[in-house]
């Protein structure tokens, strides 16, 4: 016979709920210091004409670096390079820096969170990787996704973490690497020599994460830990952030030296676009309240990596394919106008149905889309949720009705998108009882 649980037992079972979920939110609580105003203000200031593309070794590529250390300093972050916040190199006949900053433990354990992103871009398009080829040279190439928006990300991690004044069992430590674009230079020279003692127990690696739209948020590395994957659930709990758990992993950025050391990584990505490394990758086309959300996010997963009572158990994944590498020839050689399916250009918030975000120069824009309008059915698909916006879009072809609420009222409104929808059929006449058509 089964015994029934005393009134005492259900008390102590409620208490330890309440606590385990207030424990949870003050875990997180230092998240609400990642500011969208900064994230703006910093990806406008690093993909401005002035940095001229922030190339590594040049001009504009060194007032980035001090930039970053000035914000270092302003958050009371200690220095954690070779030579203050810098942790100077050569690489390609260049002097180069990394920056490198630590927000101390509370000396426990000798190990270390890594929390990193590159800071160069492609400078004025004279070194290689520009996929305008001759015609970009001379041109700025401000790289706000590519990766102003890693780079300010982690700043608002580390702010993140200061705001809180809590001290965990490991360091963490924030980089911004330095010539990623000429062959993971920093990143690879910050493994082979690393600025600080002890263990890498994780590395977090923030490059492009400035256009989340309705695709998912692409996460590579979560089998490369043991912990990682409960860690991604808690943190993105209340974000509620539409994640596409890679099961393979690319060697296309700074995470690659450190998982070849046998660090886990972890490696949010919003993905490739017409813009990636062109001119025109502009600040006013970055999706700011998404870079919060995942700076959020990243900041959930790193709080509990640097308070776990183990590190995660390094685990080998296999290598991501030619998927990377197709996508790219298709943004090299396809017709721009052509490329891949048409987004709507919005971030919706966590109910699916509700525009938190619409971007400038977008379909969701022309059409006149708001932020706080609710989104009810488009081209005849009634949309309940993220997934079945996602689906609509994805079919959506030439002049297209959008059904939403706007302050209470119904209304209309049309988007046009790339294509033609297909010609509807006419009816056929019926066979006679009896008659068979072939």
């Amino acid at each position: 016979m089964r015994a029934r649980p005393s009134l005492l037992f259900l008390s102590a079972l409620a208490l330890s709920w309440t606590l385990a979920s207030s424990s949870s939110a003050a875990e997180f609580k230092g998240a609400e210091a990642v500011s969208a105003q900064r994230v703006q203000a910093g990806i406008g200031y690093l993909a401005s004409d002035e940095l001229e593309g922030r190339g590594s070794g040049a001009k504009g590529g060194r007032l980035a670096g001090d930039w970053l250390a000035t914000q270092c300093r302003e958050i009371g972050l200690k220095p954690a390079g070779s030579e203050g916040y810098f942790q100077p190199f050569r690489g390609q006949d260049q002097a180069l820096r990394n920056v490198v900053a630590e927000w101390a433990g509370d000396g426990s354990s000798d190990e270390a969170i890594v929390i990193g992103a590159h800071y160069d871009h492609l400078g004025l398009g004279y070194q290689q990787g520009s996929l305008d080829f001759g015609r970009g040279r001379g041109k700025i190439h401000n790289g706000a996704d590519d990766n102003a928006s890693g780079t300010v990300a982690v700043l608002e991690i580390a702010r993140a973490f200061a705001a809180t004044q809590q001290r965990f069992k490991r360091r963490v430590i924030f980089a911004w690497f330095d010539g990623e674009e000429r062959g993971l230079l920093g990143s690879r020279h910050w493994v082979r020599s690393p600025s600080i003692s002890g263990r890498v127990a994780l590395m977090i690696n923030l490059d492009m994460v400035g256009r989340l739209d309705e695709e998912p948020l692409s996460l590579a590395g979560v089998k490369t830990g043991d912990l990682l994957a409960g860690w991604v659930e808690r943190a993105n709990a209340e974000l509620r952030l539409p994640l596409k758990q890679e099961q393979g992993l690319n060697a296309n950025s700074d995470h690659d030296p450190f998982y070849k050391r046998g660090v886990p990584v972890l490696v949010p990505f919003t993905g490739l676009h017409e813009d990636y490394h062109r001119p025109s990758d502009d600040a006013e086309f970055v999706n700011v309240a998404g870079v919060v959300k995942i700076a959020r996010f990243a900041y959930g997963v790193a709080v509990q990596a640097a308070d776990a009572e183990r590190a995660p158990r390094y685990q080998k994944v296999p290598s991501a394919g030619l998927g990377m590498l197709a996508e790219q020839f298709r943004l090299l050689f396809g017709n721009r106008k052509r490329q891949g399916r048409a987004k709507l250009g919005v971030t919706m918030a966590d109910d699916g149905v509700t525009v938190e975000v619409v971007r400038a120069g977008s379909i969701a824009a022309r059409a006149g889309l708001r932020v706080g309008d609710r989104i009810r059915s488009l081209d005849g698909r009634q949309i309940g949720d993220f997934e079945d916006l996602r689906e609509a879009v994805g079919a959506a072809r030439g002049a297209v009705s959008i059904e939403l609420t706007r302050e209470g009222q119904p209304l209309t409104v049309v988007a046009r998108f790339p294509g033609r929808k297909p010609q509807a059929q006419p009816d056929q006449p019926q066979p006679e009882s009896g008659e068979r058509w072939f």
